[in-house]
């Protein structure tokens, strides 16, 4: 059974493995971490993936950081996860998600129901201290998807 848990923010560092996965800098990952929400995506009780949400406006969040563990990859985890997400921040009264991310999760994020937004160009490049690889691809611009929000019901 698939499970959501809010996590408080004094526990976070408790899962920089997994945040490091989507996101290999502390210090970027301390720009987000505190200020947003983080969620656990939990199978019979074990630990498979995570995200962040960090709220933009009134009407706008943004999927921070996304990932699973590496062994359970591939199973729909993140899919349910950002689903169940989706479903909360829609009940909160946010009717837009956006989601930056490299060239590799370009085709990743429109099986969420994601579209295409914008690109923030040289993103990685001018906002990481060492280069980012993702999957052994140079991470250059930062590719923005957005999904929009519906209420159930």
């Amino acid at each position: 059974m698939f499970t959501v848990r809010c996590i408080p923010p004094r526990n976070r560092k408790e899962y920089l493995h997994l945040l490091l996965l989507a996101d290999p800098d502390e210090t970027m990952l301390e720009r987000y971490l505190s200020a947003g929400d983080m969620y656990l995506g939990l199978e019979n009780g074990q630990i498979v993936c995570e995200a962040v949400i960090l709220p933009l406006s009134s009407d706008t969040c943004e999927l921070k950081n996304l990932a699973t563990e590496p062994d359970r990859q591939r199973h729909g985890y993140a899919r349910r996860l950002v689903d169940r997400l989706s479903q909360i921040y829609a009940e909160r009264g946010f009717r837009t998600m956006l989601v930056g991310t490299s060239i590799t999760g370009t085709s990743f994020y429109p099986k969420l129901g994601f579209s295409p937004s914008h690109i923030v160009e040289n993103f990685f490049t001018d906002n990481y201290a060492n280069p980012v690889l993702d999957n052994g691809i140079l991470c250059i611009h930062m590719y923005y998807f957005q999904k929009i929000l519906h209420r159930q019901g």
